[in-house]
């Protein structure tokens, strides 16, 4: 740990471009690219509230996971945003493998706290260098080199809020609902009624339509904020991207703004203390009204 702290001195003193960070805990990062991983590469956005990892899928669709700098041993000095890309089936491969909570290659007696401990360094030294990480677990280290790839810089990150119209804010439940609609149907159909005073979705295709309505006084609505009578299409396979981060949230904060972007901020709690949070953001079809 001394030797970390160290070289996280020397890097807040050396390239703006350069991150070298410990994540308490690795099967953090390895949720989040679970609920990524539906492309070739992950972009890790590194800004000064944390790190932005993104899929970016289509130039209509992208998910995001955002981890704030308090998952992590100490808080680097950002003092000018980057970005780079890995392989991201070869990530998720070596967390899952070397940082498994049943990773032990030795078979040793381990005490309780030392077994549930699996701190991730990440070391990365600028434009064209590799992405260094070391797993650290069960009295033994292993390290792995990747190389990186140039990639668009995003913004920092913010939740989506400019220009929103209709505004829910729905409990777990919402994944379960999903799973209900007919993938074979090519789109999905979002509502807000102000004078029913409600939130709808539906899907269709040649089995039938299949529509669920939530009302503002529903258990499973805990905020709900509808300005106008508005209803969006949105290509199926597009929000099916959502499905894995959706499985695991707890709250879902779902907005849509005057331009129909559906924008879906889920809270997935990491542990009793701590949580991150994934974005869905996707355009609604131009044929809309």
């Amino acid at each position: 740990m001394a030797d970390y702290q160290s070289q996280q001195q020397q890097s807040l003193v050396g390239s703006q471009m350069m991150l070298n960070v410990a994540l308490k805990d690795c099967q953090v990062l390895l949720k989040g690219l679970q609920a990524l991983s539906f492309g070739e590469r992950i972009s890790f956005n590194v800004q000064s509230s944390g790190i932005v990892l993104k899929n970016q899928q289509h130039r209509t669709c992208n998910l995001s996971f955002f981890l704030e700098w308090d998952l992590f041993e100490c808080t680097p000095t950002i003092e000018e945003n980057f970005a780079f890309a890995v392989d991201s089936k070869g990530l998720i491969l070596f967390l899952q493998i070397f940082g498994s909570e049943s990773h032990n290659d030795f078979n040793m007696e381990i005490d309780d706290d030392v077994a549930n401990s699996c701190q991730l360094e990440m070391h990365y030294e600028g434009h064209g260098s590799n992405l260094e990480l070391k797993i650290e677990k069960n009295y033994h280290e292993t390290v792995c080199s990747m190389a990186t790839y140039e990639t668009t810089l995003d913004p920092d990150f913010e939740m989506p809020g400019n220009n929103v119209v209709n505004e829910a804010i729905i409990d777990s439940m919402l994944k379960e609902l999903w799973s209900e609609f007919d993938t074979l149907s090519s789109t999905l159909r979002i509502g807000f009624s102000k004078e029913e005073d409600k939130l709808s979705f539906s899907s269709e295709s040649s089995y039938g339509k299949n529509t669920f309505s939530l009302t503002r006084d529903t258990e499973f609505i805990l905020s709900c904020k509808i300005q106008e009578t508005k209803e969006h299409n949105y290509q199926m396979k597009m929000v099916q991207k959502c499905y894995k981060a959706l499985s695991q949230a707890n709250k879902i904060n779902l907005r849509v703004d005057n331009n129909g972007m559906l924008s879906m901020v889920m809270m997935i709690d990491l542990d009793h203390e701590r949580q991150a949070f994934a974005i869905f953001t996707c355009c609604a079809l131009t044929d809309d009204a």
